[in-house]
């Protein structure tokens, strides 16, 4: 059973970012994936850490967005939600760090850097003067 649903969500994860990439409206990339790194922790999980950066001209104060990862021949590998409540001034960098388990990014870890292509689309945003954006 624990390995039907592994199956399961794995699949979730990978179809999720193939459309969230692909559905990433103009306007809605003003982030953008500095660097990221993973390694194990043990032999069931993995530490992930993504740095982003808003090139946009206003500070976001929360953010409706993923952030995902697709190898050199355009396949999907998994995807993740940023933190809602991330605070992303205008030029900044902002660091996230996930401990996943397996099944999600563990793929990350047998390819080279170059193979692989790290997105960021944001589908709403409230700055911080209070006004939202949404990008549909």
């Amino acid at each position: 059973m624990r390995a039907l649903v592994a199956v399961l969500v794995c699949s979730v994860l990978m179809s999720g970012s193939a459309s969230a990439q692909s559905t990433c409206k103009s306007g809605a990339d003003f982030l953008n994936v500095e660097e990221w790194s993973i390694e194990p922790i043990d032999s069931q999980y993995n530490s992930l850490s993504v740095t982003l950066r808003n090139t946009g001209a206003k500070d976001v104060r929360m953010v409706d967005g993923s952030v995902g990862f697709i190898d050199a021949l355009g396949g999907n590998i998994a995807s993740y939600t940023i933190d809602r409540d991330a605070e992303l001034p205008a030029g900044e960098l902002y660091s996230q760090t996930g401990r996943w388990g397996p099944h999600t990014f563990e793929r990350l870890l047998k390819l080279r850097p170059e193979e692989v292509t790290a997105w960021a689309c944001v589908r709403s945003a409230v700055y911080d003067d209070g006004t939202v954006e949404k990008f549909e």
